[in-house]
């Protein structure tokens, strides 16, 4: 906001000065006579400060998140943008994927086949293959990360074409709720993470029907090229770097581990959330792929080195556990979705938080930025919102 100068018109006269002559009226300021104003500057401050308080409320409104779209999403549990930002893809643990118009918020179809809830979704680089996958009914909040099963339902990952619904693929080999999603960068390999405490690679290709056409009844399988062992309790989160050249997974064990993908093994782990209660719930990295990014149950978001796994800082607001991160396009800013009900948005220039989205009126499970960065889309219990992010975000130019 501009700062405005206030210039008086009363000439060397000011607060200690013997008026001459008192005028009655506020605007006279006639040779010889003194205005009101100029004798009592708490009366001009009186009325100017509700003016300009009004323009500095006004200012700091118009740069602040606006919650443009609701989607009323019973149930609901993971969300993911299409490379292109026009499609949101949520799951739910109805067993069923929702595909919305990400500009509007209208539904526009719902994909059927998973026999248990269905708890993270993910879509290849180039927009044609949605991945899903399910598990048997948890208790996401369990103080200690343990899996609290219940109900009926392989863990299953399923690949579906995105433009027609159908399915392509079923892939199993998990042996508890499947968590976590993440395609590679040239999409040839889709990370899932399970609460079996592993990590497993598959192959996209091969695990589809050639052309996509697939008879009747007889949907293809798959095995799972590698599977990446050493967590000792549920994996919760997967991200493949921007490079492709690094796996990181989220555990209930407190630590982040990143994966060469070149020769599937583990390269660092990285340690520092709280002992007891510092289960990770969600991993990120930034755009260039030097930074990843964790949340836990401690409530803190740490952000880490990639190349030694040094802990670059550690982002403290939330007042309830971390279930969601995620980072701007620009690598400037990082959302973060709570169990206090709150989004936070913070400048990763100066580690501050910048703004506290409240709009959800219970736990915040997912967070996503689109592929421009104009927009957040949240998850909580049964909503969906939409954020217009402020062109003039100071953390993202």
């Amino acid at each position: 906001m501009t700062n405005r100068k206030i210039r008086s018109n009363s000439g060397n006269v000011g607060p200690g000065t013997s008026p001459t002559r008192v005028s009655g009226s506020f605007l006279d300021d006639r040779a010889g006579e003194i205005p009101l104003w100029s004798q009592r500057p708490g009366f001009l401050w009186g009325l100017i400060l509700p003016i300009l308080a009004t323009f500095a409320s006004t200012s700091l409104a118009a740069d602040e998140p606006k919650s443009r779209v609701t989607l009323q999403a019973p149930s609901q549990s993971s969300i993911v943008y299409s490379p292109d930002g026009k499609t949101l893809a949520s799951g739910s643990v109805d067993a069923t994927i929702r595909l919305w118009d990400a500009r509007t918020g209208r539904e526009e179809t719902f994909l059927k086949g998973h026999t248990s809830p269905v708890w993270s979704v993910a879509i290849s680089p180039d927009g044609k293959t949605l991945a899903s996958g399910c598990g048997p009914t948890i208790q996401l909040a369990a103080p200690d990360g343990k899996d609290r099963g219940t109900g009926s339902g392989n863990p299953v990952v399923k690949l579906w074409d995105l433009s027609t619904g159908q399915e392509l693929a079923t892939l199993a080999g998990h042996t508890s709720l499947v968590s976590s999603l993440s395609f590679s960068p040239d999409g040839k390999t889709l990370a899932s993470g399970s609460h079996d405490a592993t990590v497993k690679l598959w192959d996209v290709a091969a695990a589809k029907v050639p052309g996509g056409k697939v008879p009747a009844g007889k949907v293809p399988g798959g095995k799972a090229r590698a599977t990446l062992t050493g967590h000792a309790a549920p994996v919760t989160a997967v991200a493949y770097s921007p490079d492709g050249q690094t796996l990181a997974s989220g555990s209930s064990d407190e630590t982040i581990r990143l994966w060469d993908m070149q020769t599937d093994k583990v390269r660092l782990t990285l340690r520092g959330h709280t002992r007891f209660i510092g289960a990770v719930w969600s991993v990120a990295f930034s755009a260039d792929g030097k930074t990843v990014a964790s949340g836990s149950y401690d409530t803190t978001i740490k952000l880490w080195y990639v190349e030694t796994g040094q802990e670059q800082a550690t982002l403290q607001g939330h007042t309830g556990p971390v279930y969601a991160v995620a980072l701007s396009p620009s690598g400037k800013s990082l959302a973060s979705g709570s169990h206090d009900k709150t989004v936070k948005l913070w400048d990763l220039s100066t580690g501050k938080e910048r703004d506290t989205l409240k709009d959800h009126t219970d736990v915040v499970r997912s967070v996503m930025y689109s592929p421009d960065g104009k927009t957040l889309a949240t998850l909580g219990n049964g909503q969906i919102k939409l954020w217009d992010l402020p062109g003039d975000n100071p953390a993202d130019k």
